[in-house]
């Protein structure tokens, strides 16, 4: 059922209304997620735009995404969201609400109210960081480390050596216990 202007002769050309109850294309791949391409062409690009209709998944970067929502930069740095909500950066099958994967996974959080007011979490070789690049928090940005080898804990100090390591550059109460009138 069409509608509009038709021009035969090699291209159809519909300058009003097209209505079908279907259209079918065989030069489509099944998945193809259909686009206007040059000229309004009707195209595909599997490799990097595709639906798995059979699972409901669909992928940038990958005509095979493993969950719901695939996004691959590369094939060993995916972007994925699960149907259960999981988020993964670096890994196929996330486990946790966010999981990331890297040789050096680190998380940054940055305050855009003042702009100066940020936090990054890293973990190197088994330690555990939190930082800051501001130096006004920290010496020199290291705020609390946790050895997980080890179980050392750092302040000021990105390698604790003993249990409960404080490290500071700056002429300050390194330790402080306060009894607040309790007499405990």
């Amino acid at each position: 059922n069409l509608t509009g202007n038709l021009s035969v002769g090699g291209t159809a050309s519909f300058n009003s209304l097209l209505s079908a109850s279907s259209i079918v294309d065989t030069a489509l791949t099944s998945g193809s997620v259909v686009f206007a391409g040059p000229n309004g062409l009707l195209s595909q690009d599997n490799a990097n735009f595709f639906f798995d209709d059979t699972n409901n998944r669909l992928g940038i970067g990958t005509a095979a995404p493993s969950q719901s929502f695939q996004v691959n930069g590369n094939a060993s740095n995916p972007f994925v969201v699960t149907s259960g909500g999981n988020v993964g950066i670096g890994v196929t099958s996330p486990t946790a609400l966010l999981d990331l994967s890297s040789t050096i996974p680190t998380l940054n959080m940055l305050d855009t109210t003042s702009g100066d007011d940020d936090l990054n979490i890293v973990l190197d070789n088994d330690v555990l960081d939190f930082r800051s690049s501001n130096s006004s928090y920290s010496s020199a940005g290291k705020l609390l480390s946790l050895n997980l080898g080890t179980g050392n804990i750092g302040v000021g100090t990105t390698g604790p050596a003993a249990l409960f390591n404080i490290s500071s550059t700056v002429d300050q109460n390194l330790f402080r216990v306060d009894d607040n009138g309790n007499g405990d």
